[in-house]
């Protein structure tokens, strides 16, 4: 192939690349079913079963789901790990709180397989690195596994040996944080709940850390969600531990892969700069030398696709006071866990301004997920009205009486809990009280100031009391003096209301009452999206509302006995619409929409010069037109493929809108040519392939002079001599052409 078209397809796969938002909805990868629940054949080929959720049958849309705490917990794993890293805690809370399991997101961090690259897109994009799998996975659970050990087929666990395994769980930790923005984006839909807990163990904090921290990584509405971190032997600032050094507590490490790369704390040959990841700098192997002979895989920590941006480090961004945190720290070795020192390990090293949880355990890094006793510290309700946990009413929540950490000022467990009353009325408190504690409860207001008496358990196992509030936010705040065996039976409490309607809800009518259709706009960038309804009641009046992308609001009236409604107008983004009965409008249902477009045209090509059959990759329609050379071909699926003649062949591809506009191509397939002998003395043999009557050669220098050029007349035997007699000994570079050739080799003259 020429090389001017060469970089053509380049350019054109670059812009491929780059035309995808980064913020679309993630399309899940298929995969066998029982990749869910079977992991990849170990070394000894045996596949073993993976934690599930539990069923009520065989039927996994009738899995089974309670959840029990006011948040969900997702569970981050760290380097070289999986999620099966929290098997031991969880199966603790299974069996001594009946937590629920929602599931497992399986998620690959390197989906094309290309080390040396990286990207923060997302499948089908293109070059993707992070593609999400089908998962199992239920509605309103209490915690839930992410998983990044994952093969390119979506196996679990694939042998490192494995053809399928490129490191997905040795990936940038900027790759980790954008896939979390899917992870608690979906964890909030199954669950309901506004907010979500974040667990990691080593480098699984930093995951989330990055996710909390780089507001791209964000929902839609820009806020993070997040309720509580909580980091267990997670290396904050850095660590400089090596596999070979460590032996079996980190084998199967790779010290060139990205999140080797940006764990550093410094760099071995670069002593005096710190962790760019972590700390700050330039993208540049003379800041990031690590290894004496070779370098990591690639320097793109911000995973944006370009080398050598000024990096502002993760402990240079702000953390926010709205989260409670807890570090859990591992000091088997007095200093360290033998892979963090206990410095690392704790946040405050790093941020004074925002208090802290801290709780040690002597144990090794790799054991520190199994501490129950130190993880239900660390998942302790927060004891700061500022960052309480925002309950319901009519709901049964489970809460934790345990010990406080070692910068607490005071011993006794402080539960706080918010709600919030739409009118007035009397409010009752109930609270089941384990007998292996005494606990106090009261109500507060948002001034700080305690409504009414304290109410203690006084030795029995419950809590019960009313109050009549006004309208407003609340505190319910629960507390007792802990002791090292309080943890293992939780309190229980619902919130109930007897003299004022609940605070409204969404859900009040019927869904079924209202049949909506979405129609995508006609081109990219047009506001031609249309949004309609058919309504079954009609012997109401109603008010919709929709609101959506860029602060769009719109209301509208429905007059009794209308059984349709639509909007025009509408561009591309999410919208939610809300129908309420004017007369009540209080009830309502409420429905989020997305109104898409089309996909800008995508096109990859592939020619295999040695057969001259190009393969075209195409995205961003259902049907396409491909034309070769003026012939045109009707395509249904992504890929066509074709065998090109021989010359200059022109390529387009349009699909049936022309808004995403064409495709175009030239390719040149040469002729089979040779020459001999090489090196020659004088007369030089040129065979070529094809019918052409003529050709030309040229003849340069390494430099590209032009050392002699020449017609040829190519005879019946397709082979021409050319005398070379004349030409000093050296080194050339002879081109031929036609029509049909175009053909280079370097010919040694003796």
């Amino acid at each position: 192939m020429r090389p001017k078209l060469l970089f053509l397809l380049f350019l054109n796969f670059v812009l491929i690349s780059t035309s995808y938002s980064q913020n679309i909805i993630p399309i899940v990868k298929e995969r066998p079913a029982d990749f869910e629940y079977l992991s990849a054949p170990d070394s000894l080929g045996i596949r073993h079963q993976i934690k599930m959720p539990k069923t009520i049958n065989t039927n996994k849309s009738s899995q089974v789901s309670e959840a029990k705490i006011p948040y969900p917990i997702i569970f981050i794993h760290g380097l070289n790990s999986s999620s099966e890293t929290w098997d031991s805690t969880t199966g603790f809370m299974d069996t001594n709180y009946s937590f629920t399991y929602g599931g497992r997101f399986d998620i690959n961090l390197n989906f094309d397989g290309d080390k040396n690259n990286a990207n923060k897109n997302i499948y089908p994009v293109l070059g993707a690195d992070i593609a999400f799998y089908s998962i199992p996975a239920v509605s309103n659970a209490d915690y839930y596994y992410v998983n990044f050990d994952v093969g390119i087929d979506g196996s679990f666990k694939p042998n490192p040996s494995s053809a399928m395994y490129n490191l997905s769980n040795q990936s940038a930790i900027a790759k980790q944080g954008k896939a979390l923005q899917y992870v608690v984006n979906k964890v909030m839909q199954l669950t309901g709940k506004d907010k979500v807990i974040l667990m990691g163990h080593s480098m699984g904090g930093l995951a989330a850390r990055e996710y909390i921290q780089n507001q791209d990584n964000w929902q839609n509405d820009n806020q993070h969600h997040v309720a509580k971190l909580v980091t267990t032997g997670t290396p904050h600032g850095g660590s400089n531990a090596s596999a070979s050094f460590l032996g079996t507590i980190l084998i199967g490490i790779d010290n060139k892969s990205e999140a080797v790369r940006d764990l550093r704390t410094s760099y071995f040959y670069s002593p005096n700069a710190p962790g760019v990841f972590l700390f700050g700098g330039v993208e540049s192997n003379s800041v990031m030398n690590d290894m004496l002979l070779s370098n990591f895989y690639n320097l793109d920590v911000n995973c944006n696709a370009i080398i050598g941006d000024n990096v502002i480090g993760l402990n240079r961004k702000n953390l926010f006071s709205t989260i409670d945190y807890s570090c859990i720290i591992g000091t088997l070795l007095g200093s360290s866990d033998g892979v963090v020192n206990t410095t690392s390990a704790d946040l405050n090293t790093y941020y004074q301004n925002i208090t802290r949880n801290v709780f040690k355990v002597s144990t090794s890094h790799s054991s520190l997920p199994d501490q129950n006793y130190q993880n239900m510290q660390g998942l302790d309700e927060p004891n700061n009205y500022d960052t309480a946990y925002s309950i319901g009413f009519n709901k049964i929540h489970y809460g934790f009486v345990t010990e406080q950490s070692l910068n607490s000022p005071s011993n006794v467990d402080y539960d706080d809990y918010t709600f919030t009353l739409t009118s007035g009325g009397q409010m009752n408190i109930n609270i089941g009280v384990p007998l292996s504690v005494n606990l106090n409860a009261r109500i507060v207001d948002v001034n700080g100031t305690i409504i009414g008496s304290n109410f203690s358990s006084n030795g029995t196992n419950i809590i019960s009391f009313s109050k009549n509030l006004n309208a407003g936010k609340y505190y319910l705040e629960i507390y007792g003096l802990p002791s090292t065996t309080t943890y293992l039976s939780p309190y229980v409490f619902n919130l109930t209301v007897d003299t004022f309607s609940l605070p409204p809800t969404i859900f009040s009518l019927n869904a079924s009452n209202f049949k909506l259709q979405v129609e995508s706009n006609s081109c990219i960038g047009k506001k031609t999206g249309k949004i309609s309804a058919t309504i079954t009641n009609t012997n109401y009046a109603y008010q919709v509302t929709v609101t959506g992308v860029n602060s769009y609001t719109s209301t509208q009236a429905i007059p009794v006995g209308t059984g349709t409604w639509s909007i025009t107008g509408l561009e591309k983004g999410k919208y939610t619409i809300c129908f309420a009965i004017a007369s009540e409008p209080t009830q309502k249902q409420c429905f989020d929409i997305e109104v898409t477009e089309p996909e800008p045209l995508s096109v990859y090509a592939k020619v295999d010069n040695s057969t001259g059959i190009v393969n075209l990759a195409m995205l961003g329609a259902k049907n396409y037109t491909v034309s070769v050379n003026g012939k045109a071909t009707s395509v249904s699926s992504s890929n066509f493929s074709t065998l090109l003649p021989t010359g200059l062949n022109s390529i387009s591809v349009t699909t049936d809108k022309d808004c995403q506009g064409v495709y175009q191509q030239e390719i040149f397939i040469s002729e089979k040519a040779f020459i001999y002998p090489n090196p020659t003395f004088g007369v030089l043999h040129i065979f070529v392939g094809g019918t052409e009557n003529t050709i030309s050669y040229n003849l340069t220098d390494l430099s590209g002079a032009t050392i002699k050029k020449t017609n040829l007349i190519v005879v019946e035997t397709r082979e021409v001599e050319v005398d070379l007699s004349g030409i000093p000994q050296g080194n050339y570079i002879i081109n031929i052409n036609s029509k049909t050739v175009s053909q280079s080799f370097k010919l040694i003259k003796l």
